[in-house]
């Protein structure tokens, strides 16, 4: 909530709703932020294929979040803490942007977005990572082990 406050105030010529999703909070609505709560998964795909970008500021937590790497999968930018990323061999301003300090995250989210082009290249460099956690990818070593 308070990044959707901070960037309506800074940048109210981009007009962006932020959208939660899970149970890290209630359904509600107010302004540019609408929490949906735990969705199915259908509304969570329409949900990614319809973002700009993710945010994911994670700031405790453990093992890998299957979240960023799926919301990769859909080619879309995140920008999220060290703890969104923890497992994964990620490159900052290449397939994610890394930031820890959450105050930033209204002008990185508006720099972004002021620039498509850099989201569709970050964005086909997270598809292009994700492509390596496919379970199809995964397993087909397992298969030749089988064979």
């Amino acid at each position: 909530r308070q990044i959707a406050k901070e960037f309506s105030e800074h940048y109210p010529e981009h007009n962006c709703t932020f959208v939660v999703v899970g149970g890290c909070c209630e359904p509600q609505q107010a302004e540019n932020f609408l929490s949906l709560g735990k969705v199915e998964y259908a509304m969570l795909s329409a949900i990614y294929q319809k973002a700009a970008l993710i945010l994911s500021p994670i700031l405790a937590g453990t093992g890998t979040s299957l979240k960023t790497v799926e919301a990769m999968a859909y080619g879309k930018v995140i920008l999220g803490t060290q703890v969104a990323f923890r497992g994964y061999p990620v490159r900052s301003e290449y397939n994610c942007i890394i930031c820890d300090n959450l105050t930033q995250y209204s002008a990185i989210a508006a720099s972004l977005l002021y620039v498509p082009e850099r989201l569709q290249e970050i964005g086909q460099n997270a598809r292009e990572f994700a492509k390596a956690y496919d379970y199809r990818n995964l397993y087909e070593g397992y298969k030749k082990l089988i064979r």
